[in-house]
């Protein structure tokens, strides 16, 4: 969420509305393969200084440097996406077969309290073994062969 998990998230606040480098950046996790993927659409111009700037934002954060406001905005955006599953169908089927394929069943409640537990040492000890591994651009042609 602090990172990139909407419109108060570093990747939104810094790349596309501070810089004007992209017209959408996000990232999403993948639980069950332990990768954060980054998702922006950029002009091919605009790509290596985005992607600076996306490495700046992780590394700034890996050092520890979150502010308490960031932190309680991911917390609450969290809680009321917990809250608001079984608004859902899809998101309630999501959410309990999500638990029932990885073995960890957990109520609301209990994740709304390991939310609340989370603090900015437990983000930084979470996200230190984190490291680029690819980068992929698409673009309009096919590459030379």
């Amino acid at each position: 969420m602090i990172l990139g998990g909407g419109g108060s998230s570093r990747f939104f606040k810094v790349v596309r509305e501070k810089e004007g480098l992209c017209y959408s950046i996000y990232s999403r996790l993948e639980k069950y393969k332990s990768i954060m993927i980054v998702y922006a659409g950029v002009d091919f111009e605009n790509f290596e200084r985005a992607e600076r700037l996306v490495g700046e934002q992780i590394d700034d954060i890996k050092a520890g440097n979150i502010s308490d406001e960031e932190l309680e905005i991911a917390k609450k955006t969290l809680i009321s996406n917990i809250q608001s599953i079984s608004d859902y169908p899809n998101s309630y089927i999501n959410y309990y077969y999500n638990q029932l394929i990885s073995d960890s069943l957990i109520d609301g409640d209990a994740y709304i309290e390991r939310i609340n537990s989370v603090t900015k040492e437990s983000i930084v000890q979470a996200l230190a073994e984190m490291r680029l591994d690819t980068v992929a651009r698409l673009t309009k042609e096919a590459p030379d062969a």
